[in-house]
């Protein structure tokens, strides 16, 4: 084989009249690519390949770099032309950080529930997670998953893990919610939205325009969901369990505000039990008929009864809300204690009464919403799947909150036996904290308004109440219009 040798002095040109000739010959050619071949077997294909190659890279990697101002000025155009470079200067940049954060935040949300859930073996036969997210939010208080469920079944299938969805999803809490058929939202908090209690003139002010107008045909807003949007009842039985001090006068007062614009139009109408005469104290204006003693109860309910029927003999198939037939919301305070005292033939009529416009009243055009510190049926009667709604505040066991919320409530996250009690020393900040149940079936995290008793007489002037036949003697003129003094009364509407 040959071996050149770089002693070798090159080949001088010829002498001539003619061109002169290569001093390369075809053969040093050849002899030099089969010294390169040899001599570097891995390292010529390639730098002949790059050699080959660079050519045409370097025609197309020109034309894209003069591609970049054509693109640039198409898009100024198509964005507005120079002004938009004005707009570019004063770009808010922190704006962008967190839009850039808010996408990576969802993208690592939707991570942690694909790795949850085949943690949690809910995967198909190809190992795939049953659901994705339709729609992730996030929140300054934690991140929501909107997820497609085809089945009720499904639901409860998350519900029952929801412990575990909790930990490995790595938040404080969770809690699933149906909104609607078809959809559920799975609630994952690590700070609280409703921490921060608010009165009933800031909540009234934050509804839309022509809200809360007292027509029983669209929704009483009463409290306050965990998305800062009203949270609204239909014109149903309600039941508001809690115990003493846990804002279940917030939620009476707050239902009372919701339909008071219809008082003065002559639609509304407003009856209260109170056998303990102790939240309805000196309230009289706010009502049209009101009771405390067991005879005066009795009367009360046997009159409601009468209004009943007689609405059915000569009304229609559903109710017209009209000055001539007012809708009627009877408001019941210490439900448990109602019948007490009544001898027992009157306690019998009396209860036989109440389950009678229980399941007649509402199509009459009346509403009754009771208010108790336990949920059981031998302390609520039979009455008590009759109520559509529910609302639960702080109770002592969670089967009180599967009692009232309905069963799975507190595997749901509805966890109302671990609200903490409210007293001086957290300045009553969990007082109208709760979960509800509307007529629709929805769960739902809810804080009541707070309503002092000064802007309570406001609203019940306001509402200029014209009396009927009052069953118990009127209150202290000093009560209604200056309003209670008494630091319990103002506690108690917490």
């Amino acid at each position: 084989m040959y071996e050149p040798s770089i002693s070798r002095p090159p080949t001088p040109p010829r002498q001539g009249s003619g061109p002169s000739e290569p001093s390369v010959t075809v053969a040093d050619a050849a002899r030099f690519m089969e010294h390169m071949w040899t001599s570097f077997t891995w390292a010529f294909p390639l730098y002949f390949g790059l050699a080959f190659a660079a050519q045409p890279s370097f025609a197309l990697g020109f034309a894209a770099v003069l591609s970049v101002p054509v693109w640039a000025v198409l898009v100024l155009y198509r964005l507005g032309g120079p002004s938009t470079l004005d707009a570019l200067k004063s770009l808010d940049r922190q704006r962008v950080l967190s839009l850039v954060q808010h996408g990576l935040q969802i993208r690592h949300a939707r991570h942690l529930w694909g790795r949850a859930l085949t943690r949690l073996q809910l995967v198909d036969e190809n190992g795939r997670p049953l659901t994705f997210p339709s729609d992730v939010k996030v929140t300054p208080y934690g991140i929501t998953y909107r997820v497609p469920v085809a089945r009720e079944s499904d639901v409860r299938l998350y519900e029952d893990r929801a412990g575990s969805l909790r930990r490995l999803l790595r938040v404080r809490e969770l809690s699933i919610v149906s909104p609607h058929p078809g959809v559920m939202d799975v609630i994952c908090r690590n700070s609280d939205p409703l921490e921060d209690g608010f009165s009933i003139e800031q909540f009234r002010a934050s509804l839309p325009a022509g809200a809360n107008s007292g027509e029983v045909k669209k929704p009483a807003y009463v409290a306050r969901g965990e998305d800062g949007q009203p949270i609204g009842l239909g014109f149903g039985h309600t039941l508001v369990i809690g115990n003493t001090g846990s804002g279940k006068g917030s939620a009476l007062w707050a239902l009372y505000a919701a339909y008071a614009a219809g008082i003065p139009r002559g639609t509304v109408e407003f009856w209260g039990i109170d056998p303990k005469n102790a939240e309805l104290k000196g309230m009289d204006a706010a009502f049209q008929r009101i009771a405390t003693e067991p005879e005066q109860i009795a009367e009360l309910l046997d009159a409601l009864e009468e209004e009943r029927q007689a609405r059915q003999r000569r009304g229609g198939r559903s109710f017209v809300q009209s000055p001539q037939d007012p809708a009627i919301v009877l408001l019941v305070d210490e439900f448990a204690t109602m019948f007490t005292g009544m001898e027992a033939k009157t306690a019998k009529q009396a209860q036989a009464i109440y389950a009678s416009i229980m399941t007649k009243g509402r199509s009459a055009g009346i509403m009754v919403a009771a208010f108790a510190q336990q949920p059981q049926k031998e302390i609520l009667g039979p009455t008590r799947s009759l109520y559509a709604q529910r609302m639960c505040l702080r109770v002592d066991t969670a089967l009180e909150t599967d009692l009232v919320l309905g069963t799975g409530a507190v595997e749901a996250g509805a966890l109302c036996h671990k609200i903490d009690t409210a007293d001086e020393s957290n300045d009553y900040y969990t007082a109208g904290l709760g979960w509800m149940v509307t007529d629709g079936g929805r769960l739902a995290r809810v804080r009541f308004p707070y309503t002092s008793d000064e802007v309570l007489n406001h609203i019940v002037n306001a509402s200029s109440v014209s009396s009927g036949p009052a069953i118990r003697r009127p209150a202290r003129a000093e009560e209604l219009m200056g309003g209670s003094t008494d630091t319990d009364d103002e506690q108690s509407r917490r």
